[in-house]
């Protein structure tokens, strides 16, 4: 697939000094300000930190199951790098791991395409495009594993291609062999790292596609090399199945592990969703996007991208390529299809070769949701950037014979076609030229990365997590001067569990729960500002405490909402004794203990009207630890043992199970069973506690239950 303008390997003169500039720019901008651009601990990032510190602690997964399930390998590592540096340097621990894997690739693509093109300078550009890539940056950039399928892949098809040997050249000629001892190492080399590929991302499993197409083709066009080309296939699967197989087997095991990504989205899914159905008009849509994105517009998502509103509201990502790079990407394209359309042999094997690559890896994103998505398609992204490099290899050409002009007698040339001594341009001109296209790709992707996506998109602060950190540096500030509760929705969320990993602040589901702890602190529960807002959870925590919570909203860094909290002082909860003297303290007192585990310190009953829910408030104190947790169950009984209503949940909807339970807390849980329409009269309502695996229920006295009230019903 080399060009007719071009000949042979570029000089050896400077190249290694050249090939090490192209990495030193792209360590520069993997590196620079790494602990803090982009600027927040994103989820993805956190669950992979979150796993990396239980290795640390012993754990030795060999598939980590939360987040969707992610493969074993860059949590490993990011492991090494989070025990080197430490807790306090986590954002830089988990991201030098993409930086160094991004590294690695541009290394690996530099050799590969100079060994494949047998063109030094064309190997050069490809990995100085891969380099400046924004879409490579911006994922070398991200403690996420995605970074390490284009690594992966780079490694088989060149070792693939080691493994094989280059083409017949033309039809007659024998073609160039590998020994038979490197041939052997170069197909054992390419199956470790096909099992690396699947350890490392769901696309790897793809790899050996790629493999097997070429190989058939191969195998077709050049029969005498048939044998060979079976057994570098043969060689290369024995030793990935060889590696794969404790992951397999662990596979094997949990099917839907295996399952889950390909499974979470569809071309089918998204035909049904938005084409009617027609699945030829969603592949045309997807295939469209995917195609355009070197050129239009790029992953939409803000976690992959830099993305932008347009004028009808829709989001749209980054292009591939700044407008310079992409008109050469398209002179590139054009030499790729000749070289695969053309009657040179050994161009067009090259050129299956990288086609059979992209096809392949671009898949994942065509027959799935939201193209492109640049996590999903990052593995063809070698094959992408070559194309500019092609185009700007193939332009240098065409302008050196254009401005070729004699020789002078003091100057070396070359034979022109008529005879004369001729020049073209001079070295420096052509490496002006090289520098010049480069630094336009560089600048663009420097600008787009570090000026305006780092500084100005105005979705950083939510999609990279920002105010989740802002959040719990709040509420950690609060965690010395009172207990702090924060609703689940961002307790669990992967930044803030990461964070917390004191614990200083716990989950709960406050919308009808509160906990009081032993030693008389005050309580602070917190919730998310819009969310809160949203679901009504702040006005019906106030409406129901009152006066006892005194609301305080806290900011975000841009002045918008973010937290609503609520104080509870520790006068409000009193001492839970009798008399009835403090706000939280119920109206009726019961001293039951269930099990030895919880006793119900008192209750507090609404008013209770058919077809309406009847506000029960119950009040627990822990005065055991339990390993069960138990689910509440309240009923409420008419005449006769009528069910006329029941609200059975775990406290806090279960997000302060009683397995978490410290001894002295004060829970007060509000359940509101509603009472069947038609009824009326004399009530009671029964309460106690059950296991939901086994039916078990805690003993109460001589029972299993307590009676509270009675209530009268009203007629409708």
């Amino acid at each position: 697939m080399s060009q007719a303008h071009v000949t042979g390997p570029g000089p050896r003169r400077g190249w290694a000094w050249r090939a090490a500039a192209i990495l030193a720019v792209a360590a520069v901008l993997r590196v620079w300000r790494l602990d803090s651009l982009p600027p927040g601990l994103q989820f993805d990032e956190a669950y992979n930190a979150i796993d990396a510190a239980r290795v640390l602690a012993g754990a030795r997964d060999l598939f980590f199951t939360a987040n969707g399930g992610r493969e074993p390998l860059n949590v490993y590592l990011q492991a090494l790098t989070l025990g080197a540096l430490g807790r306090d340097h986590t954002l830089l621990a988990i991201r030098l791991v993409s930086a160094c894997a991004g590294l690695v690739t541009i290394a690996l693509l530099l050799g590969f395409s100079s060994d494949l093109f047998g063109d030094r300078r064309l190997g050069r550009f490809a990995a100085a495009y891969l380099a400046v890539s924004y879409w490579h940056l911006h994922f070398s950039r991200y403690g996420i594993r995605a970074i390490f399928a284009p690594l992966w892949t780079v490694a088989a098809v060149w070792l693939w291609w080691r493994a094989v040997g280059a083409p017949r050249p033309s039809a007659g000629e024998p073609a160039p062999r590998p020994a038979p001892r490197r041939a052997v190492s170069a197909a054992l080399g390419c199956g470790l790292c096909l099992a690396a590929a699947v350890y490392s991302h769901p696309t790897g499993r793809l790899v050996p596609f790629i493999l097997v197409a070429h190989g058939l083709y191969r195998a077709w066009s050049d029969r005498p090399a048939a044998r060979a080309v079976a057994r570098a296939l043969a060689l290369a699967a024995a030793a990935a199945m060889a590696a794969f197989l404790p992951l397999g087997l662990w596979f094997a095991r949990h099917p839907g592990a295996f399952l889950a990504h390909p499974s979470d989205v569809s071309i089918a899914a998204v035909a049904a969703r938005d084409h009617g159905g027609s699945l030829a008009a969603a592949l045309a849509h997807q295939l469209a996007a995917v195609l355009t994105m070197p050129l239009w517009h790029g992953d939409p998502s803000t976690f992959h991208n830099l993305t932008t509103l347009t004028p009808a509201g829709a989001t749209v990502g980054l292009p591939v390529f700044d407008p310079l790079s992409a008109l050469l990407a398209v002179l590139g394209t054009g030499i790729a299809l000749a070289a695969l359309t053309g009657g040179d042999a050994s161009r067009r094997d090259r050129a299956v070769l990288l086609a059979a690559w992209l096809a392949v890896m671009l898949l994942p994103t065509v027959l799935s949701d939201r193209p492109p998505n640049y996590s999903r398609a990052i593995a063809a992204l070698p094959v992408i950037v070559l194309l500019p490099a092609l185009g700007l290899r193939w332009a240098i050409a065409v302008l050196d014979v254009r401005w070729s002009r004699p020789a002078r007698a003091s100057e070396p040339a070359a034979l022109g076609g008529d005879g004369r001594q001729t020049l073209g341009m001079s070295a420096a001109a052509r490496r002006g030229l090289a520098a010049g296209a480069l630094a336009v790709a560089g600048a663009w992707t420097a600008y787009h990365y570090f000026v305006v996506f780092a500084t100005r998109s105005p979705h950083v602060y939510t999609s990279y997590d920002v105010d989740k950190q802002d959040a719990y540096r709040a509420l950690a500030g609060l965690a010395g001067g009172a207990e702090v509760f924060l609703h689940p929705v961002w307790a669990e969320h992967a930044t803030i569990a990461y964070l917390n990993a004191d614990g200083r602040i716990r989950a709960l589901d406050a919308a009808a729960t509160v906990v009081l702890p032993a030693g008389g602190r005050d309580v602070v529960v917190a919730f998310p500002a819009r969310e809160a807002a949203r679901r009504g959870w702040d006005a019906a925590f106030a409406a129901w405490l009152g006066t006892a919570a005194v609301r305080s909203d806290v900011p975000d860094a841009r002045g918008a909402p973010l937290l609503t909290t609520f104080r509870i002082a520790a006068a409000a909860m009193g001492d839970m004794r009798p008399p009835t003297d403090a706000p939280l303290e119920p109206q009726a007192w019961a001293g039951a203990r269930f099990g030895g585990v919880v006793d119900l310190v008192g209750y507090t009953l609404g008013p209770a009207r058919p077809g309406e829910p009847l506000a029960v408030t119950l009040v627990w104190r822990s005065v055991a630890t339990t390993d069960v947790d138990w689910t509440t169950f309240v009923h409420v009984v008419g005449p006769g043992a009528a069910a006329w209503g029941q609200h059975d949940r775990e406290p806090a909807a279960a997000s302060y199970r009683t397995s978490t339970w410290r001894i002295g807390d004060i829970v007060i849980d509000r359940f509101e069973p509603v009472v069947v329409p038609g009824a009326a009269g004399a009530a009671v309502v029964e309460v106690g506690w059950y296991d939901l695996a086994t039916g078990a229920r805690l003993p109460v006295g001589d029972g299993t239950s307590v009676r509270l009230g009675p209530v009268t019903v009203g007629a409708d």
